[in-house]
């Protein structure tokens, strides 16, 4: 299960990665339509990315796997668009049956998303995104979802000091992912959530580099790599894409992902979406000194008048972020959604 209960609009990192998302499918579009494959994940209670992808990319043939029986019922309830299919299994049985689902769904390419809300048991996770790789056909998505806070692999002890609460984390992750651990990489020094995230790419790049089945023509390409605070979890999600080798020139060429500011290179080059918790009045104050400014985050800090952080360093980030994320947060659709034009609408219908 997706473990969503509260509404996108109300968890703006979460809203903001979810446009990107869509942008981002919208952008492999330009290289192979997207209307006949089928969309898959684990869609919460609301169904919001099945009724976006629908809306925005024309995608019709729309599933989503929910192993918890009261949820399923909400989304049999909520069905914001027509068609989508609600079933209640869990994410491992779908991905074993996956040809089963592609060969129903009368299709030959798919987009994937496990979105794990939970912290474990990230090394069956992975492995299970491994499986669903392994399946997959040339022009296939793949996108999980994965926790990377750092308390949720050990809990520090009261009085534990630095170095052996670090000993422990780091031992404690090296049995949590097994032979996905990738020894060399990281030590106890780095137990934090940015050494959690290096540790969980490199077991996705293991599974990812696994599931070729030793085809070297065969690449699974990562597209994407976010990172944002939901509420009081750090969490991170990977996108890839299945290629073979004579395709990528052309993929590339049409596309145009190298080009988009959230393309990752690398499985390590992450981005990071950190907008900040605004007031309405603080929030009209920034939008009008960005407009004022030309979205200069140094002059828009000078003239704002109080800071969103305790020091400017912090203060000037937090407000680069906004500014950088700005156009895809709820707070614009919120603020703009009765003058949003007409054909504007569909657009937008997902959130309104």
């Amino acid at each position: 299960m997706s473990g969503d209960s509260v509404p996108y609009h109300l968890r703006p990192n979460k809203f903001i990665e979810r446009e990107l998302f869509c942008e981002l499918l919208g952008k492999l579009s330009k290289w192979k339509k997207l209307d006949s494959y089928l969309y898959a994940s684990l869609g919460g209670a609301f169904l919001a990315d099945a009724k976006l992808v629908n809306v925005r990319l024309g995608i019709k043939k729309l599933l989503s796997v929910e192993s918890m029986p009261y949820i399923h019922t909400r989304q049999l309830f909520n069905m914001p668009v027509k068609g989508i299919r609600c079933e209640q299994m869990d994410s491992s049985r779908f991905v074993t049956n996956f040809d089963s689902w592609i060969s129903d769904f009368k299709c030959t390419n798919a987009i994937v998303w496990l979105d794990f809300a939970k912290a474990s048991p990230r090394q069956h996770q992975i492995r299970e995104f491994g499986q669903l790789l392994r399946a997959m056909n040339t022009g296939d998505v793949a996108k999980i979802t994965l926790n990377t806070s750092i308390n949720t692999v050990y809990q520090r002890l009261k009085d534990q000091d630095t170095p052996a609460y670090q000993t422990q984390t780091f031992n404690k992750l090296k049995d949590d992912l097994g032979d996905l651990f990738i020894e060399g990489e990281l030590d106890s020094s780095q137990m934090n959530n940015d050494g959690l995230a290096k540790a969980l790419l490199l077991a996705l790049e293991k599974v990812a580099s696994d599931a070729t089945n030793g085809d070297y023509r065969k690449k699974y390409m990562p597209l994407s790599v976010l990172r944002y605070s939901d509420g009081f979890h750090e969490m991170m999600t990977v996108t890839v894409v299945a290629l073979n080798e004579k395709d990528m020139a052309g993929f590339f060429k049409k596309s145009k992902v190298k080009k988009w500011p959230f393309f990752s290179e690398t499985w390590m080059k992450w981005h990071e979406i950190a907008v900040p918790e605004l007031s309405i009045k603080e929030r009209q104050r920034i939008d009008k000194l960005i407009k004022k400014h030309k979205s200069d985050a140094l002059q828009v800090h000078t003239a704002l008048g109080f800071k969103l952080a305790s020091n400017d360093d912090e203060s000037l980030g937090s407000l680069s972020s906004y500014i950088k994320h700005r156009a895809y947060s709820p707070y614009v659709f919120l603020s703009d959604s009765k003058t949003v034009p007409r054909a504007m609408k569909k657009h937008f219908s997902h959130f309104l």
